[in-house]
């Protein structure tokens, strides 16, 4: 599937089945703000999918802004997500994104450079992008003073607290 090709939404009862499986999780994310780098990916659209539907519960309460380097391709790509109420779309290269203002309690960094032939022809961009890309979603958890921040990289939030 193309970026440019409508992604349909995920089935109601996928959907269910995840919020059954994760409903203690939830109540931590109740009110909280997040942040979520990658989510235009695979593994991102599944994970706003996911969290779009829990936020239509009248009780979580949380919003999530996520990092996208072309909205207009998203929007494309899933409508459906770009209307929802809870996410808010944020422009920006994770590598040099401006910060969004606000407070933000969690921050999920899973963007990465990927591709066979990103990594065959040009294997020392592809790792600049995911170091710069970590060091400064980290800069930016610093500066919001994130409780949690997740990567699939090795960076937990004990490097963010080591740091602010």
């Amino acid at each position: 599937m193309g970026m440019r090709e409508c992604l349909p939404p995920v089935p109601s009862e996928d959907l269910d089945h995840v919020l059954a499986h994760t409903r203690c999780l939830w109540d931590e994310l109740r009110g909280k703000r997040l942040f979520i780098t990658g989510g235009t990916g695979f593994f991102g659209c599944w994970l706003l999918e996911s969290f779009a539907w829990a936020s239509r519960r009248p009780d979580l309460g949380a919003s999530a802004t996520f990092l996208t380097r072309d909205p207009g391709v998203f929007e494309l790509k899933a409508p459906h997500l770009t209307k929802d109420p809870s996410v808010t779309l944020h422009q920006g290269d994770v590598r040099s994104f401006e910060f969004p203002t606000g407070p933000f309690s969690h921050i999920i960094h899973a963007a990465a450079e990927s591709g066979t032939r990103l990594n065959a022809e040009q294997p020392l961009t592809m790792l600049d992008t995911v170091i710069q890309g970590i060091r400064h979603v980290l800069d930016f958890a610093i500066s919001r003073k994130a409780r949690n921040c997740s990567s699939p990289a090795p960076v937990r939030s004990t490097a963010v607290n080591r740091r602010s």
